[in-house]
């Protein structure tokens, strides 16, 4: 083979290689979109971030105002998982601790009086993180359910600077529900996660990645829709 003929040779094997994903058969696992991208031929697109969160401070408040959570540590877990995620993703610069929404709690009789745009104003948050739980559900013992734990919450982004005019809070999403997010451990998942704060821990971080996710730039994972 000429060296022309071997630089030729490489588009007609990605036709080839094309065709054959496509050809796939609807029960192997993979659709033929989806393993285009495995197989390296082509770059997978970029998703945008839904809001990204500016230069300035960030805080993270988790409520459970529907009293959904009959594992109340879930809330304080969460914030965590949170906060190391917006970390771990360079998604924001500067990160209020969880531990000053704590204090403030416990400094503030009135706290559950407040408006959330009101606790990041305390908190001196440029954008305030709301993540209000809408459901969940988890137990030690599993049986051979789809979901053996799952949790869902609404998340929304404020700017607890805006004073005057109410619509002009919420920054995101356009939705007043907010922006649904949810995760889910299956039997065997809980079997391994041993007890109840293995439990706790594998939920948050799964629902924390989905989260975060929403404040930065990142490729379209596998099996994922843009």
């Amino acid at each position: 083979m000429t060296p022309t003929d071997h630089r030729q040779s490489a588009p007609a094997i990605s036709c080839l290689v094309i065709a054959a994903l496509f050809a796939l058969p609807a029960g192997c696992g993979y659709s033929g979109g989806e393993a285009l991208f495995m197989t390296g031929l082509f770059k997978r697109p970029k998703i945008e971030a839904e809001i990204k969160l500016n230069e300035g401070a960030v805080a993270i408040l988790v409520d459970d105002l529907q009293e959904r959570c009959y594992w109340p540590e879930v809330t304080a877990v969460l914030a965590d998982k949170v906060a190391k995620e917006l970390t771990d993703k360079n998604a924001t610069k500067t990160l209020i601790p969880t531990t000053k929404i704590s204090r403030l709690r416990q400094a503030k009789p009135d706290f559950d009086d407040l408006s959330a745009r009101e606790i990041g104003e305390l908190l001196e948050a440029d954008r305030l993180i709301t993540i209000d739980v809408t459901e969940f559900f988890a137990t030690e013992d599993p049986t051979e359910s789809n979901s053996a734990a799952r949790m869902s919450v609404a998340v929304k982004v404020l700017n607890p600077h805006e004073k005057k005019i109410r619509s002009k809070v919420r920054l995101w999403p356009r939705s007043p529900v907010g922006a649904i997010a949810q995760a889910e451990l299956s039997a065997g998942q809980v079997t391994r996660a041993k007890n109840r704060n293995g439990i706790l821990q594998a939920l948050t971080e799964a629902l924390a990645e989905k989260i975060v996710k929403n404040f930065y730039d990142r490729k379209m994972e596998d099996f994922e829709r843009p």
